[in-house]
């Protein structure tokens, strides 16, 4: 029997049952629905069958920019949601489907996030790593392995009487505030409180809020997703003028310890430009690099143009002037601008 390239448009447990494995929660079905719901973004989903099998397939947003053009991304926000085959047969017809998704759409490339490199044959961007550190059974087996720095700036958190408290979406108010300031500080657009509202909904039962706070006031935050026992964090923030204390250190351990009385096996610190101030950070706690593959198909075969980072030089100054709004301000513009970006 032939295989056969079509939009899916089956049921969430099909797509689910053959995008399942090890990190799939941003392959699932939902998390595709959290960006159409929290980001108004427009989410194809491409399959390649056998019949009624389901042998391949990847769920593409198609984003439309005045500043960076037209592209598909499987998926924004995600580190590694790419595409799912049984076979290397299944990917190349999956590529296949997808370089006409991109000629009918008029996109500019389609790219595949993947945290492995025999993903897709594309040429790939690895300027990216995610950090992942195994977590031991108890959590002074971690304590005992981390270098004394980073115990006294843990601990430099609770001489100044910070306090931990982890929660549901009740929290959302507090991280938001913090979350939105943050960004702003860094000059970087916020992501809107509407992805925020439909991620809690999607994945309420592994969705938790922690926060660090000093004297009754937030001044740190952090949202994580567990996934087939690994924990998550795809967002954090503190307060720059609280720094001298090391609220970020203190809260991420006590997350780093709350992971391990949860059961979860390895806790995933999220993506970072290798050597960047990020990766440092993550890497004190004794987390391990893994290569993200970000492969991208274009017309020409070309090498990925990554002018759309958020690091990329000629977005200093306009960072710099971000820097200088208002939150309210920035806050709005930022929910607005980031819908388009990958």
């Amino acid at each position: 029997m032939t295989l056969r390239v079509a939009q899916f448009e089956g049921s969430a447990e099909q797509w689910d049952a053959a995008a399942g494995g090890p990190g799939a929660m941003y392959r699932t079905h939902a998390f595709g629905e959290v960006l159409r719901e929290g980001l108004g973004q427009n989410i194809v989903r491409i399959g390649v069958f056998r019949g009624s099998e389901l042998e391949a397939g990847t769920s593409v947003a198609l984003l439309r920019s005045r500043l960076f053009g037209r592209f598909g991304v499987s998926l924004p926000v995600s580190d590694h949601s790419g595409a799912f085959s049984v076979s290397d047969t299944a990917t190349e017809q999956l590529q296949s489907g997808l370089m006409d998704l991109r000629q009918r759409h008029g996109l500019e490339y389609v790219q595949l996030r993947h945290d492995h490199q025999g993903g897709s044959s594309w040429p790939a961007a690895d300027h990216k790593v995610t950090m992942r550190l195994d977590l031991p059974a108890a959590e002074d087996e971690l304590w005992s392995t981390l270098k004394a720095k980073v115990r006294n700036l843990a601990r430099k958190g609770e001489k100044a009487e910070l306090v931990y408290h982890q929660g549901g979406m009740e929290r959302l108010d507090a991280f938001y505030s913090v979350y939105r300031r943050n960004l702003r500080d860094l000059g970087t657009p916020c992501y809107p409180r509407g992805l925020f509202e439909a991620w809690g909904r999607a994945f309420a039962d592994s969705t938790r809020i922690h926060t660090a706070t000093l004297a009754g006031k937030v001044v740190a935050v952090g949202f994580t997703s567990g996934w087939q026992g690994r924990q998550q964090i795809p967002f954090a923030a503190s307060l720059q003028e609280h720094r001298n204390i090391s609220p970020n250190m203190f809260l991420y351990w006590k997350m780093l310890a709350s992971s391990i009385e949860s059961g979860y096996q390895q806790f995933d610190f999220g993506r970072s430009t290798k050597d960047a101030g990020t990766y440092r950070f993550k890497k004190q706690w004794g987390s391990q690099e893994c290569p993200l593959h970000w492969h991208q198909g274009t017309a020409s075969n070309e090498p990925i143009d990554d002018s759309a980072r958020v690091d990329n030089p000629r977005y200093q100054l306009a960072m710099r002037m971000w820097q200088r709004l208002p939150v309210p301000v920035a806050t709005f513009l930022g929910t607005r601008l980031v819908r388009h970006l990958p």
